[in-house]
């Protein structure tokens, strides 16, 4: 028998790969193929993907926040991590908030 748990991990499992296959070549059009996006890239990401507007001052703030390596830039890994479900619900509604 499967436990819950097992259950859950396994489910989240997939959803990171259907999240990756979806995301790649929305991420690698708009890197023009140079692997790795700008905040203004960014902008046009959260318009294509989910019809999302945001100004560049918000998209810096998602930037900022999952930029892991600190180059000012997004690499694969950290845009699929951005643009997960539960990560977009909580930083969309920061700026909200600081307003």
């Amino acid at each position: 028998m499967v436990s819950l748990s097992e259950f859950r991990a396994a489910l989240l499992a997939q959803h990171a790969q259907l999240m990756q296959g979806l995301l790649r070549p929305v991420f690698e059009e708009i890197s023009h193929g140079t692997g790795d996006i700008s905040a203004d890239e960014v902008v046009t990401a959260m318009q294509k993907l989910g019809g999302v507007t945001i100004s560049e001052a918000e998209s810096q703030v998602l930037l900022d926040e999952f930029d892991l390596d600190g180059r000012g830039r997004l690499n694969f890994a950290e845009f699929t991590k951005m643009m997960s479900q539960d990560s977009m619900g909580a930083e969309l509604a920061a700026p909200e908030a600081a307003q």
